[in-house]
């Protein structure tokens, strides 16, 4: 499973803003709503 987008190698918002560093929470949000499926439907999804 993959996960949000990243910043490309010119992408100065992120540098300069400090915009588009949720890459940890989306993938911690991502994480526990796999572990919630796979507890529901044994069915697991690596991230």
């Amino acid at each position: 499973m993959k996960i949000g987008i990243g910043g490309g190698s010119i992408c100065f918002t992120r540098e300069t803003k400090d915009i588009g560093r949720g890459q940890a929470t989306a993938t911690i949000e991502v994480a526990k709503a796999r572990d919630e499926c796979f507890r529901e439907t044994g069915v697991y999804a690596p991230v």
